[in-house]
């Protein structure tokens, strides 16, 4: 290959815009010994990418990395099991909840009759008394939320460090 076609050829694939097989016409040129003194700064570059391609891993490696991404399944699987069990449980309890007929105490003289709520004593008589329900209400919610999030990050951080244990 001449010295004009193969210098062309290098400056489109540095560019980017090289097609495989003049890739290959590259690749071929700098593995031969006469390369021009001009282009020899290109050789070792080419020679690596030979090199590496002929590099293998041991069949203990390739061994070993199987057993680790095994390990890595099966963790991501007890975790996903513990969790759908956890759903599960879950589910079935709110389904209870919600199915389940509300039936009035029974005793020895009949059914207990429940007396209508008067919510007229609980409701605030200033504005200043709602915004203090209204407040200890919001705290009540951002507590509990607090308490969530916190407990929801404790449970991610301990599902990090299972799948990097893995």
């Amino acid at each position: 290959m001449d010295f004009n076609t193969i210098k062309a050829l290098i400056e489109k694939y540095f560019a980017g815009e090289t097609s495989l097989a003049e890739e290959e016409q590259i690749r071929n040129y700098f593995l031969q010994d006469e390369v021009a003194d001009e282009l020899r700064q290109y050789q070792p570059l080419f020679t690596f990418f030979q090199a590496e391609k002929k590099q293998t891993t041991s069949p203990a490696f390739d061994e070993q990395l199987q057993q680790r991404t095994q390990r890595g399944r099966q963790a991501r699987l007890r975790v996903i099991r513990r969790w759908s069990a956890a759903a599960a449980v879950i589910v079935m309890l709110l389904a209870a909840w919600l199915l389940y007929p509300e039936t009035d105490s029974i005793t020895s003289d009949g059914p207990i009759a429940k007396a209508p709520i008067d919510w007229s004593k609980y409701e605030p008589k200033t504005e200043q008394e709602a915004l203090e329900v209204t407040r200890g209400a919001l705290l009540r919610t951002s507590a509990a939320m607090y308490k969530g999030l916190t407990q929801a990050a404790a449970e991610v951080e301990s599902v990090k460090k299972i799948m990097e244990w893995e």
